[in-house]
C-alpha cells in the first residue's frame, strides 16, 4: 500500500501540471485552434478526472494503514487548532458557494466587464482555488497523519499560488 500511495503521490502533481499546462494561454490557444473549444474542454475534463480519481482512491485506501497511517504531528488535539480548522472549512464552503454563483472572469470563454465584477471575484478571480486552499490548509493543520499531509498539502500550497496568480 505504501508503494502505491508513493507512486500516486508523485502523480498527484499531474493534476496541477495538466491544469497549468493545458490552461496556459499560448498552449491553450494552440490546442483550441487545432481541435476546437468543445473538444478541448472535453479532453481537459478527461485529463483532470484521470489524474484526480486514482489519487483520491489511493488516499482512501491508505488512511490508517502502515507508514501512511503514521502520526506526523498532533496539532489537531488542541482546541484552538480544531476551531481554526473549523473556521477555515467554513471559509472554504463560503468561497466555494461564491465560486458557483459568481463564475471566474478568467473562465474559459468568459466575457466580463470589470466594472460589473462583484463579490469574492473582486478579491480573487478564482474563488474555487481559494476554497480548495482553505479546505486543504484546514486538513493539514487538523489531521497529522502522513497520508493526510501528502494528500491535502498540495491543495493548500498550489491552490494558494494558483489563486494568487489569477488576481493579476
Amino acid at each position: 500500500m505504501h508503494l502505491m500511495f508513493s507512486h500516486v503521490n508523485f502523480a498527484s502533481r499531474d493534476p496541477y501540471c495538466s491544469h497549468l499546462l493545458m490552461s496556459h494561454p499560448p498552449i491553450r490557444s494552440k490546442l483550441v485552434d487545432t481541435m476546437g473549444e468543445g473538444q478541448f474542454r472535453g479532453i481537459y475534463s478527461l485529463v483532470s478526472l484521470s489524474t484526480f480519481i486514482p489519487i483520491t482512491v489511493a488516499y482512501f485506501r491508505c488512511r490508517g494503514k502502515g507508514e501512511m497511517g503514521k502520526l506526523i504531528h498532533n496539532l489537531g488535539s488542541y482546541k484552538a487548532i480544531q476551531y481554526t480548522a473549523t473556521g477555515l472549512r467554513g471559509l472554504a464552503l463560503a468561497t466555494f458557494s461564491q465560486s458557483i454563483s459568481a463564475p471566474s472572469p478568467n473562465a474559459m470563454a468568459a466575457e466580463f466587464d470589470d466594472n460589473k465584477i462583484r463579490g469574492i471575484v473582486r478579491i480573487t478571480r478564482h474563488a474555487l482555488f481559494t476554497s480548495l486552499a482553505f479546505w486543504g490548509l484546514a486538513n493539514v493543520i487538523a489531521r497529522g497523519y502522513a497520508v493526510d499531509l501528502l494528500f491535502w498539502a498540495p491543495y493548500a500550497r498550489l491552490d494558494l499560488v494558483l489563486g494568487w496568480n489569477t488576481l493579476f
